[in-house]
């Protein structure tokens, strides 16, 4: 059984790893955080998210997907900082999100939100 911080249980590795990054916020955090490179204050996490999201996310949304990540090991809070980088776990799946955002230049049509 492979078991991911929201409680839930799942057989299938795969499966798992997909339900950690397809929540509607937490890809798009890790996304941000790859191609960022260093890490990102909340504020400018959110304004990021917003300008790539058809609708905003919520101060409640962000705290939670955030917390959600961390409890997951793929990011961790600077303190004194009070931002947010990739911990090496995050860091494994750049290559998982550069191809799912390669395909989706070479196969999905733009339109503007």
């Amino acid at each position: 059984m492979y078991f991911v911080s929201t409680g839930q249980h799942f057989t299938c590795p795969l499966q798992a790893t997909l339900h950690l990054i397809t929540n509607q916020w937490n890809g798009v955090i890790l996304w941000l955080l790859t191609h960022e490179g260093e890490a990102m204050r909340y504020g400018a996490l959110k304004k990021s998210i917003n300008r790539y999201s058809r609708t905003d996310i919520s101060d409640k949304m962000l705290s939670q997907s955030l917390r959600q990540l961390q409890e997951d090991g793929l990011i961790q809070k600077q303190e004194a900082e009070g931002s947010y980088r990739l911990t090496a776990t995050g860091e494994q799946l750049e290559p998982i999100l550069s191809a799912l955002e390669q395909f989706g230049l070479e196969h999905l049509v733009v339109q503007d939100r």
